[in-house]
């Protein structure tokens, strides 16, 4: 692919090697600069509103060593893997996501505008994002707003306030992206269990017992128990006991009430079983936690109503 029209592109462009079947894009031969390497990100190569030219020829595939992002901006694309051949279509909004040494293929459908933002990085941080699934390969919605333009004009910024800013920029970008595609698996795959999950935030007080929210979800308890787990991280029962003792921390902390009417007015109808599963969960008792982080430092003995 050709490049035209380049608006602002990096200087230092990754070196390409063209085999007959295979286009490998190398890391720059350029040290890391410190800040970069003790941030564990390095953001080295960059294009903004770039353009290409020359449609995809149907038969090379590529990778890169290193950590890619583009963001399609106008015309049509596609993006595809030797894995799964089907090609999956680009519209402007959508980028693509592509980790060291994937083979893929990505570019203009026929002779399409196709002019795009990208933004190429390496390091240990980009690895941890990787192997936790914050970055995936694949094509997902970004949007229409030029969300690479303000970390594109930070990485040109040598300075390490920007470039440290820079980092927590992309960071920012691929945890949002993460949380869009976490939360819009969840709705549609068990739209009832979101509906059940903001309900036991809003009333953590009420108290539901497994078969109750495994019915409202129109589950059986044994799926309804894997499932929840697999979304939250916990069982059940231990997220609304966590929803419950988060808001009696705050009740400790904030309010005048006794510990009996705070574990009352969370859902605990016994004040000794509230003690013993806050302590519990947070490692001190509820009278020790109000001492030491109320803001009036007053025991529960001195607690009113």
């Amino acid at each position: 692919m050709g490049y035209i029209n380049e608006m602002d592109k990096n200087t230092n462009p990754n070196t390409i090697i063209v085999r007959p079947d295979i286009c490998i894009h190398k890391l720059p031969s350029r040290k890391m600069a410190d800040i970069n390497r003790r941030a564990g990100l390095w953001i080295f190569n960059w294009g903004r509103e770039v353009q290409f030219i020359q449609p995809d020829d149907g038969k090379s595939n590529r990778y890169f060593e290193f950590f890619a992002i583009a963001h399609l901006r106008r015309g049509r694309g596609f993006y595809s893997r030797p894995a799964f051949p089907a090609a999956v279509s680009m519209l402007p909004g959508d980028c693509v996501l592509v980790s060291p040494n994937t083979l893929h293929r990505y570019g203009a459908v026929d002779d399409d505008c196709f002019v795009e933002d990208t933004v190429n990085f390496c390091g240990p941080l980009a690895e941890l994002w990787f192997r936790s699934g914050i970055f995936r390969d694949g094509v997902f919605e970004l949007g229409s707003a030029p969300l690479l333009h303000p970390i594109i004009e930070l990485a040109a910024d040598p300075s390490e306030h920007a470039q440290l800013n820079a980092i927590f920029a992309l960071n920012k970008l691929f945890l949002d992206l993460y949380n869009n595609r976490f939360h819009q698996h969840n709705r549609d795959k068990y739209p009832a269990m979101a509906v059940l999950i903001d309900q036991l935030k809003d009333d953590p007080a009420r108290d539901w017992t497994v078969p109750e929210m495994a019915h409202f979800c129109d589950m059986s308890v044994n799926r309804f128990r894997e499932a929840f787990t697999k979304r939250t991280g916990m069982l059940p029962k231990l997220y609304l006991d966590k929803l419950k003792v988060n808001q009696a921390t705050t009740l400790l902390i904030e309010s005048s009430l006794t510990i009996a009417d705070i574990a009352n007015r969370v859902g605990f109808t016994d004040a000794f079983h509230f003690s013993r599963r806050f302590k519990h969960l947070t490692g001190i008792a509820p009278c020790y936690y109000r001492e030491q982080f109320g803001k009036t430092g007053m025991s529960d003995k001195d607690a009113k109503p």
